[in-house]
């Protein structure tokens, strides 16, 4: 299983969340998961549909 080097983003909602990828197939495109910590402080694991980068820089 490859796993992709996690990094914090944010939510439309303004929520902030930790982001993975993973994937268990060589070659494959990774799944992104963000993991979010709810109001009662515990990390919830949520599969995005769709991670559009922003602020990176070349």
């Amino acid at each position: 299983m490859l796993h992709l080097e996690p990094f914090d983003a944010q939510t439309e909602k303004g929520r902030q969340v930790r982001v993975v990828g993973i994937t268990d197939r060589p070659g494959a495109e990774p799944q992104f998961v963000a993991l979010d910590v709810d109001d009662d402080d515990k990390i919830r694991p949520v599969l995005l549909d769709f991670v559009e980068p922003c602020g990176t820089s070349r």
